[in-house]
């Protein structure tokens, strides 16, 4: 009887480090997907971060090129609108040291018709005017007068252009400040909300390993009380099998030894039976456990994918 109480201790000596060593192999490896998440976390947020500032970098050199056009734009102005004395004007529009002192009529031109304040045409009514309409200079002071109405409107044009541009460069700077605002409050939402799965999700593994431990205590001091017991009893049968071999014979001491043979027989396959069944059922509690966790990683994957996707159909339809 001593071999089998030996062989149930090492068979439950055995089965203990089993279990441990299962239990240790489910943290390394529940460790190790927590590692490999949050590596995948901090490159997405390395890799979003990248993409905003090659954004930002293009939206400055976008508008520097704007810029760049403008000033070119008003450099051409500047040359188109130079001043009449270095011109090729002619002399109707052209500055006073550019007119001859006589026209037409031999007579000197007044004051009226030769100072230009703003160095525009100013039509003098003369008869030197009768005598350059022959001469094919009123068709030249046409022209010039059209030629400054058209520079006149294009200056206008490039006025409100330039104004145009800067109201949209002003409207796309608001978006940008009010999408990068939005993406920052959703990023920290989103970080919030992370380190609350984490909390969580630590707290739940905690809880596990301690009902885990929990269970393998109680588990090993039902077995100890069993041995316990078993040894009691043990000892208690070898006493009274001694009070028998003193007044039995040894047909009956046979007899009865086989019957307690039986006995014991049944009730070590009891015993294997139920904890059997006790171990069946722990597995089951484990894989039932093992399957609700997958089932949560695949439904936290969805969601992140999800987001993913939104994320770049909303920077598709920013771009």
């Amino acid at each position: 009887m001593s071999q089998i109480a030996k062989a149930r201790a090492e068979a439950l000596r055995r089965e203990k480090e089993e279990k441990a060593a299962q239990l240790r192999e489910e943290q390394c490896r529940e460790r190790a997907e927590r590692l490999r998440k949050e590596r995948e976390e901090k490159q997405l947020r390395a890799k979003r971060r990248r993409n905003e500032r090659e954004m930002q970098e293009k939206q400055k050199a976008e508008a520097l090129k704007k810029k760049e056009e403008l000033e070119e734009r008003k450099r051409e102005e500047f040359l188109l609108h130079k001043s009449p004395a270095r011109s090729n004007a002619i002399s109707r529009v052209c500055s006073p040291s550019r007119v001859p002192k006589m026209i037409g009529n031999n007579q000197p031109r007044s004051a009226k018709s030769i100072v230009f304040k703003f160095c525009f045409a100013v039509a003098v009514e003369t008869r030197g005017d009768r005598i350059t309409i022959l001469e094919g200079e009123m068709r030249r002071e046409e022209e010039e007068r059209r030629r400054l109405k058209l520079a006149r409107e294009e200056r206008h044009y490039l006025e409100v252009v330039k104004m145009e541009v800067e109201e949209c460069d002003s409207l796309k700077q608001e978006l940008q400040r009010e999408c990068e605002q939005e993406e920052s409050s959703r990023l920290q939402q989103e970080k919030e909300k992370q380190e609350r799965l984490d909390r969580e999700e630590e707290q739940k593994r905690l809880a596990e390993e301690e009902e885990q431990r929990r269970l393998v205590e109680e588990e090993d001091r039902l077995m100890q009380e069993q041995e316990e017991k078993w040894l009691q009893e043990e000892r208690s049968r070898k006493r009274e099998e001694e009070d028998e071999r003193r007044r039995l014979s040894k047909d009956e001491r046979r007899q009865r030894r086989e019957r307690e043979e039986a006995l014991i027989r049944e009730r070590l396959e009891t015993e294997k039976r139920r904890e059997e069944e006790e171990k069946q059922r722990l597995e089951d509690e484990y894989r039932q456990q093992l399957e609700e966790k997958r089932l949560r990683e695949e439904a936290e994957a969805k969601m992140r994918e999800l987001r993913r996707i939104e994320e770049e159909e909303a920077k598709a339809r920013l771009n």
